[in-house]
């Protein structure tokens, strides 16, 4: 089977990075592509990129913003990150829900613990002088994790950690895969979409996400006493995931023969409109002769 042609986001983020370790572990090679080129989108909040005409799959992939909606007529939508996401591209209740960066169990190995608390600030809030106050104040027990590593070497460390705070979307995701507590922060105004992915994530817990402000982030008790782990229904939206990575290569026939079908019915249809202009157009320049 070729490469799947896959869009994501491919900037240093582990979040978007995610995509393709999560694509070998089920046996599927991707390639990067441009949005409207790709056969699949998934992991991030990516759905903005992609046109009303893209004809691809739809597995796992979010809004950034909350004004945002796309119907997606040509796509198929097998799973989006949340319900927020899920109303605005209209799918029915049967799409799968949740963020496939919760398999990351599947592909990466727990790190025994070594810190009370782990910091995984948004690569746009690395330099916030309040998590670097904190970690160099508590360094032995505080760790502060850089998201523009590699995914292995990032989950390396917040698995290190009894809990996590985080900024990072993905930061909270693998924090609740691996069953860590978390609390997400809200360090500043420079992370996109004003939360709105971070409350789509949490519907699918039926949560409404509590969070930190940066003033908040004073000492390890303080942050730690709010942060928590996610309900039972984690273990059914894993299981959803899983299936839906499993069934991929089917998914992709599927909706093949899907596209085949609605381009001979469009080709018949447009054919059939064409051969009855003709046909009168024929009949009005006989009847003038």
């Amino acid at each position: 089977m070729p490469p799947i042609k896959l869009y994501y986001c491919n900037i240093k983020n582990f979040g978007d990075q995610l995509n393709r370790d999560i694509f070998s572990h089920y046996g599927y090679d991707v390639e990067h592509t441009l949005p409207n080129e790709a056969q699949v989108s998934a992991i991030g909040s990516i759905l903005e990129k992609l046109s009303y005409n893209f004809n691809g799959l739809i597995l796992g992939s979010g809004f950034m913003f909350e004004s945002s909606s796309n119907c997606f007529p040509s796509a198929s939508i097998i799973g989006v990150r949340g319900h927020l996401t899920r109303k605005r591209v209209f799918a029915s209740q049967a799409v799968t829900l949740g963020d496939p960066g919760l398999l990351a169990p599947n592909c990466y190995a727990e790190s025994e613990k070594q810190y009370d608390l782990g910091l995984v600030p948004h690569y746009v809030d690395a330099l916030d002088e309040r998590l670097i106050s904190l970690s160099k104040a508590e360094f032995k027990n505080v760790l502060l994790i850089d998201v523009t590593r590699n995914p292995k070497e990032v989950i390396a460390d917040i698995t290190r950690c009894e809990a996590i705070a985080s900024s990072s979307l993905h930061g909270l995701i693998i924090a609740d895969a691996f069953g860590i507590p978390s609390i997400w922060m809200q360090l500043s105004n420079k992370v996109s979409g004003k939360g709105f992915k971070f409350k789509d994530y949490y519907s699918v817990f039926g949560e409404t996400p509590n969070c930190l402000t940066g003033n908040e982030i004073i000492s390890i008790k303080q942050v730690k006493q709010n942060t928590r782990k996610r309900s039972s229904k984690i273990y059914r939206i894993k299981e959803e995931l899983d299936l839906m990575f499993h069934n991929l290569n089917y998914l992709l026939e599927k909706h093949q023969d899907m596209m085949q079908n609605n381009f001979l019915y469009r080709y018949h249809y447009c054919k059939g409109k064409l051969d009855s202009i003709i046909s009168r157009t024929i009949s009005k320049r006989d009847t003038k002769i």
